[in-house]
């Protein structure tokens, strides 16, 4: 897993400049990225609060760690709150109480296959 700190995820040189972990190009104080969330654009992934975003002036945006974000994604923003979940409820209280993304680095890189494959009985037992 590459190093959060280093705003360009990539060493090879075609993807250098394409692909960058998001949050270091984020100015607007209504837009916090977590750590490890990428965007790529092929032209100005740097540009993406200003091309992608909108509403944002108003309505705080909140994008977690982990994601990753294609390029063209449109991020429009309302003033109501919308939630929508990936996983069941029993699900989303089992992760939140292992809090995997809170991890350091280290257990995150060993635990990869359990996170990948949404194994909970994996996650809990993970070291």
């Amino acid at each position: 897993m590459t190093n959060h700190n280093n705003p360009y995820p990539h060493l090879f040189p075609k993807q250098a400049k394409e692909t960058i972990f998001l949050k270091h190009f984020i100015h607007n104080l209504n837009i916090i990225v977590g750590d490890y969330t990428y965007y790529n654009d092929a032209n100005h992934p740097e540009k993406f609060e200003y091309e992608n975003v909108r509403g944002a002036y108003f309505v705080k945006l909140i994008i977690g760690k982990f994601c990753a974000i294609a390029m063209g994604t449109s991020i429009v923003l309302l003033s109501v709150i919308l939630q929508s979940y990936r996983f069941p409820d029993e699900i989303v209280e089992q992760l939140l109480e292992i809090q995997w993304w809170d991890w350091d680095y280290d257990k995150i890189t060993r635990n990869i296959p359990a996170i990948v494959g949404a194994d909970i009985e994996q996650l809990k037992q993970a070291e």
